[in-house]
């Protein structure tokens, strides 16, 4: 019974006020059979409980071939639920928001935004009393909804390492 209280979360050490996080992203575009290595993502949380929080996050990811300059980028916001277990913060997120994306091919440029819905989830591991490295896997569905019509729904998946700032509540 003793190692039980001592792995379960206390209160205390799950709240925090918000947090922001950056880093590398990774996004892979089945449809076309298209990988982005480069990329970025950034985003902030704000807790609403000790478990919910409210989300942004923007993201931006590119990709040239010869005479072929690609890129997608989003910008979503939602909901976080997180739990603690040992030394792990686990978490779940729905987000929403608009995907843009943007092909110049020999000089012509095109681009269209569109509607997305991104779940996923992921790990946070402490890395000292502030900061968490952070591990998520997000699939990113993109629908048509501003501007033409796309033919085909379209989707992503998105592989984030981060580096996490925790403020703690006050």
């Amino acid at each position: 019974m003793f190692a039980v209280c001592l792995a379960w979360p206390r209160a205390t050490d799950a709240q925090h006020a918000w947090d922001l996080a950056g880093g590398y992203s990774y996004l892979q575009d089945p449809p076309d059979r298209t990988n982005f290595p480069a990329g970025w993502m950034a985003g902030a949380d704000v807790a609403i409980t000790d478990w919910l929080s409210v989300v942004v996050d923007v993201s931006r990811h590119w990709q040239s071939t010869l005479d072929v300059d690609l890129s997608a980028s989003a910008i979503t916001g939602g909901l976080r639920a997180s739990a603690r277990i040992g030394r792990l913060t686990e978490f779940a997120q729905l987000l929403a928001g608009v995907a843009h994306s943007s092909s110049t091919v020999v000089g012509v440029t095109s681009a269209e935004n569109n509607l997305s819905i991104q779940p996923g989830g992921g790990v946070d591991y402490p890395s000292g009393r502030r900061f968490a490295v952070r591990f998520e896997i997000d699939y990113r569905a993109i629908a048509g909804g501003i501007g033409p019509p796309i033919a085909d729904p379209r989707h992503q998946f998105r592989f984030v390492w981060a580096l996490v700032y925790r403020h703690p509540s006050t």
